[in-house]
């Protein structure tokens, strides 16, 4: 299996939205390429890690592909970050420590218990539409990507 990051992104501008105290949205990957990478995902497959504090059934970018992981890696730097850096100027760039896939099915992981992740800035990308459940929660913020 070749994955490449061509197509991966929509070349228009970058626009950020903000969707909740210190929280943001903008536009990340096009359909075709999420798609690609939800069938890489599953062609490597997910197991928890047991390890994790959080432990889902989930894949990290790199175990698909070091060069997919070095291209996020080299897109966010590019693209996302100079947008972040517009509206929390203190941030500083040192690249990604994990990017990974995580699944939710029915009767396998419905959800994830309540957490906070510890980095400056932690991301999340919808690959997919068409569920029930798996929604990324803020109560602090009152904010979810359900809609």
């Amino acid at each position: 299996m070749i994955l490449t990051y061509a197509g991966a992104v929509d070349e228009s501008p970058v626009a950020i939205t903000e969707v909740g105290a210190e929280l943001y949205q903008l536009p990340f990957w096009t359909p075709e390429f999420c798609a690609a990478i939800i069938r890489a995902a599953e062609l490597v497959g997910f197991e928890p890690d047991p390890d994790d504090p959080v432990p889902g059934h989930e894949v990290s970018l790199a175990a698909i592909s070091p060069a997919l992981f070095g291209a996020v890696q080299n897109d966010i730097g590019a693209r996302i970050w100079p947008q972040l850096e517009a509206v929390w100027p203190m941030i500083e760039y040192r690249g990604l420590r994990d990017a990974f896939v995580i699944r939710y099915l029915p009767g396998e992981q419905e959800s994830l218990r309540s957490h906070h992740d510890i980095a400056q800035v932690s991301a999340s990308v919808r690959l997919n539409d068409g569920y029930e459940g798996a929604a990324l929660s803020f109560p602090r913020q009152g904010y979810d990507n359900a809609h």
